[in-house]
């Protein structure tokens, strides 16, 4: 599976509609941990940067989504600023995708972003830095 079909069922996978861009690195870099062999040989590859894991690459991707038509940016009135959502025909592609893949992987995502987005900003970078101590070398995050 490659790392656009990989975003497009994470952002699928969020239950109230659209990631905040951190809840999306982290979603993607957690699935990136697991070491399932559905991931793709060329995953993102996330370096420790002020809140932790962060490639620029997610917003790459995102950005050829977008122009694709399968994903959109709302903007929100919140600290988040904008949130990452599907559109209906990214939706549609997300179930094609998931319909041909294996289940160990879906499973993986939405296990992964269901407990990302049940934490508040503090919290995940906590249980990310606690899990993933070498990524928190660089961080600005103040506790």
């Amino acid at each position: 599976m490659d790392k656009e079909s990989i975003t497009l069922l994470v952002i699928a996978a969020d239950p109230d509609g659209g990631l905040s861009p951190v809840q999306l690195q982290k979603s993607l870099f957690i699935v990136g941990q697991s070491g399932l062999e559905e991931l793709p040989a060329d995953y993102y590859e996330f370096s420790p940067y002020n809140y932790g894991p962060f490639t620029s690459e997610v917003y790459s991707v995102v950005d050829i989504l977008e122009g694709q038509e399968m994903v959109r940016k709302v903007i929100t009135g919140g600290d988040d600023f904008y949130r990452y959502a599907l559109t209906p025909a990214g939706r549609a592609r997300a179930e094609e995708v998931r319909k041909g893949s294996h289940g160990s992987l879906c499973d993986y995502i939405d296990t992964t972003v269901r407990w990302v987005c049940s934490l508040s900003f503090d919290e995940l970078l906590r249980a990310i830095y606690a899990k993933y101590p070498g990524y928190a070398i660089n961080s600005v995050f103040q506790e």
